[in-house]
């Protein structure tokens, strides 16, 4: 399953690459939605396994935690990035002369 979410999440960045149109965008976020539940999927089912039974629940809660916080900081950073580099920098830099 980690390999399908890392083939997935490759698809997604060619498909994001190849054009700008909408067509391309709606397809690479589909294709990172799908990729990233596969690898979460995956990487929640091994964590455990590599605990004590007692310490299960409490690395699982804490990478819970983590993974959430690291998600809601990213969702709002992402706008204020957006807000100060455009919509077309942070995808093309001006080095690529796309």
């Amino acid at each position: 399953m980690i390999f399908s979410g890392l083939v997935l999440l490759a698809v997604c960045v060619v498909v994001g690459l190849i054009d700008r149109s909408f067509m391309h965008y709606w397809w690479a976020l589909v294709l990172l939605g799908v990729a990233r539940n596969f690898l979460f999927i995956a990487g929640t089912s091994l964590l455990p396994s590599t605990y004590n039974h007692d310490e299960k629940h409490k690395a699982q809660g804490l990478n819970d935690v983590m993974i959430f916080s690291t998600q809601a900081t990213s969702a709002l950073l992402s706008g204020l990035v957006l807000h100060w580099l455009g919509w077309r920098d942070p995808i093309y830099p001006k080095d690529l002369n796309v």
